[in-house]
């Protein structure tokens, strides 16, 4: 999932408070969370931009939450998307508008 370039840096920098403060090298922070060492220093560093697992093992393993208001995608349901989808943009509009449509089915709202 795509996030706001503020949030981004935010994060990146509550990741290198938190390392920083730790005493943690990125090969460090790499050992704890499983995360390869390059990929951390481009997190620590706010060269990312989606939520995805890496990230969030990263901040679980410096014991940071990441925001509710910007969930990550389970890897199944993208799985799932991505079984769905043909790689067309055609394809992508109809699976887009059919997620809305379920959306609104869900909570009620009226379809447009």
């Amino acid at each position: 999932m795509k996030i706001k370039r503020e949030y981004v840096l935010q994060l990146a920098a509550e990741i290198e408070t938190k390392r920083r403060s730790l005493g943690l090298s990125f090969t460090e922070i790499a050992a704890l969370s499983g995360v390869d060492a390059s990929q951390v220093n481009r997190v620590c560093h706010g060269h990312f931009r989606t939520m995805n697992p890496s990230v969030v093992q990263i901040c679980n393993s410096l014991g940071l939450s990441v925001r509710d208001s910007e969930p990550v995608a389970p890897q199944r349901l993208v799985r799932a998307l991505c079984a769905l989808w043909d790689g067309t943009p055609e394809d992508e509009e109809r699976l887009v508008t059919l997620l809305t449509l379920l959306g609104h089915m869900k909570t009620g709202a009226p379809q447009s």
